[in-house]
């Protein structure tokens, strides 16, 4: 579920499949371990600060998801223009009065923001909607048969999705009523 749901982040929000990603969200998510930690261990003003073990785990991964995501934005400006959320957040930036370090730093805690977002949401949804339809065998039945239908072997793409009536998010309600 979550190399589906950094997939789905990262080509929606940033024109890059997963494996581009994948760095970046693994060295998210042990960011959060950290943050979380240093919240529990911290009860003494000033203390993240301090260059602590886990202070200096923290600033080093800050850094690199810092590099990583510049580094998605340069292969962007170098490649051109794409329709998705990263390309209006570097046209909005380009259109501020921001200097440059602060221009970065607004671009890679929007990123940063995204991504965890994103992710987190893509995840949940995916998991709630395969738990319902494990849930309602006769919904799974119709479900699976649309697809079937609908793509018949190939890979599904946003058209295929737009034909299929049982898999819309409109169908929600069916489920709570049959």
């Amino acid at each position: 579920m979550r190399s589906f749901s950094g997939d789905v982040i990262s080509k929606a929000c940033f024109g890059s499949n997963y494996s581009k990603g994948e760095e970046i969200f693994f060295k998210l998510r042990a960011l959060q371990e950290a943050a979380s930690k240093r919240v529990l261990a911290t009860g003494i003003p000033g203390m993240r600060h301090l260059p602590t073990k886990g202070n200096r785990e923290a600033w080093a991964l800050e850094k690199d998801i810092r590099t990583l995501i510049l580094n998605v934005v340069k292969e962007r400006q170098e490649a051109g223009y794409e329709k998705d959320l990263l390309q209006m957040l570097l046209e909005g930036a380009k259109n501020s009065d921001l200097s440059s370090d602060m221009l970065d730093k607004f671009i890679v805690d929007n990123c940063k923001n995204i991504y965890l977002a994103g992710y987190e949401t893509t995840a949940v949804s995916a998991t709630w909607c395969l738990m319902l339809l494990a849930s309602n065998p006769k919904w799974q039945e119709r479900v699976r048969a649309e697809v079937l239908e609908v793509c018949k072997g190939q890979t599904v793409d946003y058209d295929m999705i737009r034909k299929m009536k049982q898999v819309s998010r409109h169908e929600l309600n069916s489920i709570y009523t049959s």
